[in-house]
């Protein structure tokens, strides 16, 4: 919900406005980047992450559905008996196929997918990909036989502007002796859908055309089925700016934190990306953390002659750093100077984001 600051009417857009610096592209910060400013799913290590929630129609034991959205991709099988075996073994159930959905925590116009098959055998024929549309799903793309490599990456292209709430990979039939089908890798290259924009760099909004207008942005309302507002979320309503203040006793702020997902890091390397769009280098303090035995954590850090462990994260001017030590990217031992908070197995990988903090520190402050 809106009001238009030139005429005073109230107004509402179904797309949420975003801002950053220059363009649309860098104000998209969903999910990890893939190429040309498009963006996929989190890792998953489980089947929810902030970008939404994967399920499938069935699963063999020990293939779940999230395996090919994790940063080291694992497989997902349909059920044992959920195909016929042999060429063109169809689905055995009676709505015709088995299939993996991934539903997004906010819509997304989507511009391709990239499969890898698990194996030569159990490898997807006919199928289709669809999207959820207002809770039904629409056809994007038929394919009668991807032809997929396996851990080769084959990258279909879905030709369509609709921002949708989830997509769908379904399998009408397989390849190969066993009785279901295999997947090693799904990855969902996205956009945000365009509405209007703000350009905190020249301070200019302009609506899903580029044309420039005036808007105070009110609320975001949720819509339930029935057409009734079941959620508002109140934004404040305009930007203010303090002139020199003086403060007596206690002064409280609140300060901006941000999760910057680095995905997987290795030992002794250095990884790099750029900072929020609006935030400054100097006024940001960052934390590592990383994923062991599925528990998020500050790796610790400790370092003697040809023993080196830990990661570390820092705001430089060009951008978000970690630094893995050179052996090991934890320090196992909780006893050790540097510790991490339990003992474990010392990694040389894992799964690490940054806690990113904007202190808001401005001069005579």
């Amino acid at each position: 919900m809106y009001i238009d600051k030139v005429t005073g009417d109230i107004g509402l857009t179904q797309v949420p406005y975003a801002e950053g610096n220059n363009s649309r592209t860098e104000a998209d910060h969903w999910g990890t980047e893939t190429h040309d400013g498009l963006r996929t799913t989190d890792s998953h290590s489980g089947y929810q992450t902030a970008t939404g929630v994967v399920s499938a129609t069935t699963e063999l034991a020990g293939t779940p559905a999230h395996n090919p959205f994790r940063a080291q991709q694992a497989q997902w099988a349909s059920a044992s008996g959920s195909f016929t075996t042999g060429t063109n073994g169809a689905a055995t159930n009676a709505r015709g196929y088995e299939a993996i959905t991934y539903t997004f925590d906010t819509d997304r116009v989507i511009h391709s997918v990239g499969l890898i098959s698990a194996a030569t055998t159990d490898t997807p024929k006919s199928c289709e990909f669809m999207g959820l549309l207002d809770g039904v799903w629409v056809s994007l793309l038929v394919i009668a036989d991807p032809l997929l490599i396996p851990n080769i990456q084959s990258v279909f292209d879905i030709v369509d502007t609709t921002a949708y709430a989830g997509l769908e990979y379904r399998v009408y039939a397989k390849d190969g002796s066993n009785s279901y089908v295999r997947l090693r890798g799904v990855e969902i290259n996205t956009s945000a859908p365009v509405g209007d924009f703000y350009n905190i760099v020249t301070g200019i909004t302009v609506d899903s055309t580029d044309t420039e207008i005036k808007r105070v942005y009110l609320a975001t309302l949720d819509i339930d089925s029935e057409a009734h507002a079941s959620n508002i979320e109140n934004y404040p309503v305009a930007r203010m700016a303090v002139n020199d203040l003086d403060v007596y006793g206690f002064f409280q702020s609140t300060q901006n934190r941000k999760r910057i997902k680095f995905g997987v890091v290795q030992n002794n390397n250095i990884y790099a990306i750029p900072l929020p769009d609006g935030w400054d280098w100097e006024d940001c303090d960052a934390e590592a953390w990383i994923l062991v035995d599925g528990v998020w954590m500050r790796s610790g850090w400790f370092a003697t002659t040809g023993d080196r462990r830990g990661t570390k994260a820092h705001s430089t001017s060009g951008g978000v750093v970690v630094v893995t030590a050179v052996n090991f990217v934890a320090n196992g031992n909780p006893h050790w100077d540097g510790g991490s908070y339990r003992a474990l197995t010392a990694p040389t990988s894992a799964l690490c984001q940054v806690i990113l903090t904007n202190n808001g520190r401005t001069t005579n402050a």
